[in-house]
C-alpha cells in the first residue's frame, strides 16, 4: 500500500502499531507517592491528523495540522509538537505522567528529515557560532517518548492564587535517523497522576494586604511619597518600603538573595501581587544570570555572556513550592544555561509576583516618571480617539524573507482588527505599508498619538537598527511631541531594554547615557507610559508567516494578545506573555531560557493600560484637566466635568494638591485641614467644562505635584469619586 501528498511519495511499511497492553510512563516530581495520600487521575484523549509532507532543500518537512510549532533551538530532527497544560492547586505533589492505547502507523521516508539548528539572533549574525549541542542519536527514536512533562509554579490569573502548572508536551511524529523511518501518532490517552499533601498554598495572607509593594533606595523615598498616597487613594492598598530597610530584615547570600526573600515573605504575610522597583542598576542591585548561548559570549561590549534578570525576583517558588534559589548546584553563579545543561540551576522560571522597575537614576527622571504614571491612571481612557492608533514597525531580518514585517501583519489581524494600525515597513512588497520604516517616521506617528507601538526587528542598546543604514537611536527621541498621549511599546529585537549597559560605547555606533527603552519612558515632551524588551541578544526563527511563534517575537506576541483578552494591567500582560511561553514550549533550550530570562518591562506593573481603574467607575464620575507647565509663577486652571448617572444627590466637593513628599493640602487656602464645599447634583446632571479654580503655581514645591477633585458621601464621608491629573514643577 502507497500514501502519496503532492509528487512525494513514501512507503506504509506498518499499518499500524498499539500498545493496548501497557502504558508508557514519563517523568515525575518526586521519586515515589506517599502511600497515605490518595493519587488522582486526570485522563486526556489525544488525536492528531496525518503528517503533511515537503521537500526543501532536499530535505523532508513535516506538518502537523494540530500544530503550529515545531522544534527548535537544538541539534536535532525538526519534528512539530503541541502543548496541553493542566493547573493543579498548589498542594499537588509527586505528578507523574503516563501515554497509553498508542496507535501510529510506521513510515518509510525517501530523504531524510529536516534538522533544527537554531535561531536567528537579532543582532550581528557574524557574533554567532555554530550550536555547540551533541549530535542526537541517530540510532534512537526521535523525541524518545510519545510526550513529556513539566511542572512549574506560578500565579493563576483566575483567582491570584499560586497553582502548580503541567505543561504536556505532545509529538504527533517520532523519527529514526539512521533508517530515515517516521512514526506518526494518530491517537493515544495521556494520564496525568497526581495526589495532594505538599505545603499549603502561599499567598494567604496573614497580616494586611498588599496590592502593590514599592522598594526604593532611601534617596527616592520623599520623592515617591505622592506616588504612595496617589495610589491608596485609586483603591489599591500600596505601601513603600526602602532598599536599605529590606535587605536589613531579611536574609540571604547578597543583597539580590535578601530581597527576593523579602518579596516572598511579603507574598506569603499580606499577598502581594504588585511589585515595583524603583532605580537603575546602579541604584537597585540586577541578578546576572549566567548563559552560555554560542553569541559573543566573551565580550561585554555586545552581549557577553551574563544576562541581567528582573524575573528573578519575580520567580519565588519552584515546582516543588519550595524557595526557587536560581543557585540549585549552590556554586554561587545563577541561572546558569548552556546548550549542553540548558537549565543547570532548576530555574522555574514562572513569576509568582508582578514585577516591573522604573529604571531611574535620579529624582528628577523619578518625578517625570511619577508625573506620567499618574496623569495616565486618572485621564487616560481607550475611548481616547488616540489610543485607537497602533504604530507597527517591522523589518527584513536575515532575508530574503521580510520577517519583521509578516510578524506585524498576524499582528494587525490578530490582536488590531479593531485599532487604525500605521504600519511602518522596510520593503513594500509582499505587504502594503503606510510609510517606510525609519526615525523620522516613527517620531511623526508616535508624536500623533498611540495606544500601542511594537517593533520587530534588529537592535542594540542606543537604538532600534531599520537596515540599510537606518536607526532610531535613543537620543532622537528628543523630538517626540506626543505629550500626554503615551503609548505602550513592546520589542522583539536586541538589547533595546539594556539598562545595565548604556555607558558602553559601541565602536561604530553613538553613546547615549541609557538605552533606548529607558529613553522611551523617560521623555519630557513624550515618550511610553511602558516599555518591554530585552537586556541582551534576543532571538527569532522561522518565515515571515512562523516568526511570531518563536523566541522574543513569541513573547511580544503573547503579552500583546492578553491585552485583548483582558488583561489589561502592565503587570498581567507581562505575566500572561511569560505563562503563555513556558507553557507552550517543548523542552526549554538555552535560547528559550535566555529569552525568557531577559526580558524585562519598564514602569508600573499596576497600571491599567488603556482605562482608568474600576474602583473609579462610580455613578459620580469626576474629570479633571490640568495643563503642562515647566515654570514659576504659571496660573493652573481647574476645570470640572461631572456626570451624575444616578439619582439625584447631594456631595461635598474638595479640591486638594498632593506633593512629592505626600502631604495633601487643601484649596483655597492650600492647608491640611480639609475644605469641603456642599455640591447638589440632580438625576441625569451633566456638564463639561465647567471653571472651578485658577491659582497660581509659585507656591507649589518641586517635583511632581498631583491635583485631585474629590466628591465625598455627607452621610459617610467616603469618597464618591477621585479623579485629577498631575504636574511636574520645575523651579
Amino acid at each position: 500500500m502507497a500514501y502519496a501528498r503532492g509528487v512525494f511519495t513514501f512507503l506504509l511499511v506498518v499499518l499500524v502499531g498499539i500498545l493496548a497492553a501497557s502504558c508508557l510512563a514519563s517523568g515525575s516530581t518526586s521519586a515515589a507517592s506517599n502511600p497515605s495520600d490518595v493519587e488522582r487521575l486526570i485522563k486526556i484523549p489525544v488525536e492528531f491528523s496525518q503528517p503533511a509532507m515537503a521537500e526543501v532543500g532536499g530535505l523532508k518537512r513535516v506538518d502537523v495540522a494540530e500544530c503550529k510549532q515545531r522544534i527548535e533551538g537544538r541539534l536535532c530532527p525538526q519534528v512539530p509538537y503541541k502543548t496541553v497544560n493542566i493547573t493543579l492547586p498548589f498542594e499537588a505533589q509527586d505528578v507523574r505522567l503516563e501515554v497509553c492505547n498508542v496507535l501510529f502507523n510506521e513510515l518509510a521516508l525517501d530523504v531524510p528529515l529536516e534538522v533544527a539548528t537554531g535561531p536567528v539572533p537579532l543582532s550581528d549574525p557574524s557574533l554567532f557560532a555554530p550550536v555547540a549541542n551533541p549530535k542526537f542519536d541517530e540510532s534512537a527514536w526521535f523525541p524518545k517518548d510519545w510526550a513529556e512533562m513539566r511542572v512549574s509554579c506560578g500565579r493563576d490569573t483566575s483567582d491570584w492564587r499560586l497553582k502548580k502548572f503541567v505543561t504536556i508536551s505532545l509529538y504527533p511524529v517520532r523519527y529514526l535517523a539512521s533508517e530515515m523511518r517516521l512514526q506518526s501518532l494518530s491517537s493515544a490517552e495521556v494520564k496525568v497522576f497526581y495526589s495532594l499533601g505538599g505545603a499549603g498554598l502561599r499567598g494567604k495572607a496573614g497580616g494586611e494586604k498588599w496590592d502593590l509593594l514599592v522598594i526604593s533606595p532611601e534617596e527616592f523615598a520623599d520623592a515617591l511619597g505622592g506616588f504612595i498616597l496617589h495610589k491608596n487613594l485609586m483603591g489599591l492598598k500600596t505601601v513603600l518600603v526602602t532598599l536599605e530597610d529590606a535587605e536589613a530584615n531579611s536574609y540571604g547570600h547578597d543583597d539580590q538573595e535578601k530581597l527576593k526573600h523579602f518579596i516572598a515573605q511579603s507574598f506569603q504575610d499580606h499577598d502581594v501581587r504588585y511589585v515595583l522597583a524603583v532605580g537603575d542598576a546602579d541604584k537597585f542591585p540586577v541578578r546576572y544570570a549566567e548563559v552560555w548561548d554560542n553569541y559573543d559570549d566573551y565580550s561585554d561590549v555586545t552581549d557577553g555572556h551574563v544576562v541581567p534578570c528582573d524575573l528573578y525576583y519575580a520567580d519565588l517558588y519552584d515546582a516543588k513550592g519550595k524557595f526557587c534559589t536560581w543557585d540549585a548546584n549552590e556554586n554561587g553563579v545563577y541561572g546558569e544555561s548552556s546548550s549542553r545543561s540548558p537549565n543547570l540551576d532548576e530555574v522555574d522560571l514562572m513569576p509568582d509576583v508582578l514585577f516591573a522597575r522604573l529604571p531611574v537614576g535620579r529624582t528628577a527622571d523619578l518625578n517625570l516618571m511619577v508625573s506620567h504614571i499618574i496623569n495616565y491612571e486618572l485621564n487616560v481612557s481607550d475611548a481616547s480617539s488616540w489610543f485607537n492608533n497602533v504604530i507597527l514597525c517591522g523589518s527584513v531580518i536575515s532575508g530574503p524573507d521580510p520577517e519583521g514585517e509578516g510578524a506585524c501583519e498576524q499582528l494587525a489581524s490578530d490582536i488590531f482588527s479593531d485599532y487604525d494600525t500605521v504600519k511602518l515597513y522596510t520593503t513594500t512588497k509582499p505587504f502594503d505599508r503606510d510609510g517606510p520604516l525609519s526615525d523620522l517616521s516613527v517620531i511623526h506617528y508616535v508624536s500623533k498619538g498611540c495606544g500601542f507601538v511594537t517593533y520587530i526587528g534588529h537592535g542594540l542598546y542606543q537604538g532600534w537598527a531599520f537596515g540599510m543604514g537606518n536607526y532610531l537611536f535613543a537620543n532622537a527621541l528628543s523630538k517626540l511631541t506626543n505629550a500626554d498621549m503615551l503609548p505602550f511599546v513592546s520589542t522583539a529585537a536586541c538589547e533595546t531594554a539594556g539598562f545595565d549597559n548604556e555607558n558602553r560605547e559601541h565602536p561604530e555606533f553613538p553613546a547615549a547615557s541609557d538605552c533606548i527603552g529607558e529613553r522611551f519612558v523617560q521623555g519630557i515632551d513624550g515618550g511610553a507610559i511602558a516599555y518591554v524588551g530585552s537586556t541582551r541578544v534576543a532571538y527569532g526563527a522561522g518565515s515571515a508567516s512562523s516568526w511570531n511563534y518563536y523566541y522574543a517575537a513569541k513573547i511580544n506576541r503573547l503579552i500583546l494578545s492578553a491585552h485583548k483578552n483582558g488583561y489589561r494591567f502592565v503587570g498581567e500582560m507581562f505575566l500572561k506573555g511569560i505563562q503563555g511561553y513556558i507553557n507552550t514550549c517543548w523542552s526549554p533550550s538555552v535560547y528559550d531560557m535566555k529569552t525568557v530570562m531577559e526580558s524585562i518591562t519598564f514602569g508600573d506593573p499596576s497600571l491599567q493600560i488603556g482605562g482608568k481603574l474600576e474602583a473609579l467607575r462610580q455613578p459620580v464620575q469626576v474629570g479633571l484637566s490640568v495643563p503642562r507647565f515647566s515654570y514659576q509663577h504659571e496660573t493652573v486652571a481647574l476645570d470640572v466635568s461631572c456626570t451624575n448617572s444616578g439619582d439625584a444627590r447631594d456631595v461635598l466637593l474638595a479640591i486638594a494638591l498632593v506633593s512629592p513628599e505626600g502631604d495633601m493640602l487643601f484649596y483655597p487656602n492650600w492647608q491640611t485641614e480639609l475644605a469641603l464645599v456642599p455640591f447638589s447634583l440632580d438625576a441625569g446632571f451633566s456638564i463639561e467644562g465647567l471653571p472651578l479654580a485658577s491659582f497660581d503655581m509659585s507656591f507649589c514645591p518641586k517635583g511632581c505635584n498631583t491635583f485631585y477633585i474629590m466628591l465625598f458621601d455627607p452621610d459617610t464621608m467616603s469618597p464618591c469619586s477621585n479623579l485629577g491629573g498631575s504636574c511636574v514643577y520645575i523651579q
